[in-house]
């Protein structure tokens, strides 16, 4: 790809990559790490000219894939969860079209535009009332039948 200065990176992170939520906060620093090598990787590109190499950060909110089973939004019509074939296709649209992210829900992103432009103390209690912090309350995560546990 370097040798060709061709080729399409695609990160795939998650929203709280952009901006944290409560009770995850392993999973979480993961995202942020993802975003930040994204970050990362697009100016090393950008310092070694190499313009042909096109990237593409992906922040979905819940997906339906049984990662975040039993997650729950406090208004679920305003931020839907999302399924995982329609972002797939979001997914390939944005790399078709060269999109620089591709942030769903759309009131996710604005979350995350809220989160820059607000003072910390508002902020804060947007995401209380939102229940960003308290979505996962009932999280029980991926269930393995053949073992019965939880992961």
């Amino acid at each position: 790809m370097m040798d060709q200065n061709h080729g399409h990176i695609v990160t795939v992170a998650s929203i709280v990559g952009k901006g944290a939520g409560g009770k995850a906060s392993e999973y979480i620093s993961s995202k942020f790490a993802a975003v930040g090598l994204h970050e990362a990787m697009e100016m090393e590109l950008r310092a070694l000219r190499r313009t042909g190499i096109n990237m593409t950060l992906v922040c979905p909110a819940l997906v339906d894939t049984g990662l975040f089973e039993g997650a729950e939004y406090r208004f679920p019509r305003l931020i839907p969860v999302l399924h995982a074939e329609d972002l797939a296709a979001d997914i390939v649209d944005a790399v078709l079209l060269n999109e620089h992210a591709v942030l769903t829900p759309v009131i996710a992103s604005i979350g995350v535009k809220l989160k820059n432009l607000l003072p910390h103390k508002a902020f804060d209690a947007l995401t209380d009332f939102s229940g960003a912090a308290t979505m996962l309350d009932n999280f029980r995560g991926h269930v393995y039948p053949q073992r019965g546990l939880t992961h």
